[in-house]
């Protein structure tokens, strides 16, 4: 017996419309393109293992809430962000971060304008 390779009409089942995929394919191949994409990918290829190490160590004692980390905390992230930022190829690379995160900021803003109803009353 042959199996049915049809796609369903009910969008439930395949998740979603093609289109909207393949423009979201597009969407990706875009930023990845983009300036910012590029200049953050060479600034990430110019740092070193040990500042990478020191980037990582830096970003998991991040504080995720105000106030959710101790004084002492506070200080030492503190003085691990100063340390960081003294360093050119890392502040580079936390710029060119920036940069493509206020990038995806706005791409999820304009995503974000789709209204959904279902928990509206």
């Amino acid at each position: 017996m042959a199996e049915d390779k049809t796609i369903p009409n009910d969008t439930a089942d395949n998740h979603g419309s093609i289109e909207v995929a393949e423009e979201a394919e597009r969407l990706a191949a875009a930023i990845k393109e983009s300036r910012e994409y590029h200049e953050y990918i060479a600034a990430y290829n110019r740092l070193t293992h040990d500042e990478i190490e020191k980037l990582r160590a830096f970003k998991q004692t991040e504080p995720r809430m105000p106030g959710s980390m101790s004084f002492e905390d506070e200080k030492r992230v503190s003085h691990l962000y100063a340390m960081l930022n003294v360093n050119a190829g890392v502040k580079t690379f936390m710029e060119k971060e920036r940069a493509v995160c206020g990038m995806m900021a706005r791409v999820y803003d304009i995503i974000g304008d789709v209204h959904l109803f279902m928990f509206e009353e």
